[in-house]
């Protein structure tokens, strides 16, 4: 009797264990999230190496870097991040820099069919609300993807940025997607 008592808490035991071990919704939202992000990272990618170019035609500019990296959105301190994304970041030395150079980025933005986002009073161009001595910021979006230029009245440059939205993690995940916050190889451009 005492033999069978034990075996009935071991296979109980055992099943409570089971069940409780990885569910199977953590183990499916894994793969959504990894699924998601990299999913997101073929596509910033894209959009970089897509609009870079025109962006720098449009100020008769190079670009002089195009590289990407994943990186945490909130913070769950001490553990790291929740959600992560994929973003690329550039510079464009321009022959036209300043609030001129950030117009003609928005132009062809607006040529290529983007949808621009109206700028924040501070980050606006000259006459707009803005100021000349600090960075001039606009975005657009591309297919989910968040596109952004800043220019700065004294720099000769402009700063290119893409981005995805932030992608929740599973907690067993996240440590994963912190070590993957060190830089990736260039983008190529498309043009």
């Amino acid at each position: 009797m005492r033999h069978r008592a034990l075996v009935a808490i071991l296979t109980l035991w055992a099943v409570l264990l089971a069940a409780c071990g990885t569910e199977t919704g953590e183990e499916d939202g894994m793969d959504d999230a990894r699924r998601t992000l990299e999913h997101q990272r073929t596509d910033v990618r894209r959009v970089a190496a897509d609009l870079a170019p025109s962006m720098a035609a449009a100020v008769g500019g190079t670009v002089t870097f195009l590289t990407g990296q994943w990186s945490g959105c909130d913070s769950v301190f001490p553990q790291g991040h929740r959600n992560f994304r994929y973003g690329v970041r550039g510079r464009i030395d321009a022959t036209t820099p300043g609030a001129a150079g950030l117009d003609a980025v928005v132009a062809s933005w607006r040529e290529a069919g983007l949808q621009v986002e109206q700028p924040a009073p501070e980050s606006s161009a000259p006459g707009q609300g803005g100021t000349r001595s600090g960075p001039l910021t606009r975005s657009a979006e591309e297919g989910g993807v968040q596109v952004s230029v800043t220019a700065y009245a004294d720099q000769e440059f402009l700063l290119i940025g893409f981005q995805g939205p932030c992608v929740d993690v599973p907690r067993s995940q996240r440590e994963e997607w912190e070590q993957r916050k060190e830089g990736e190889p260039d983008v190529r451009l498309t043009r």
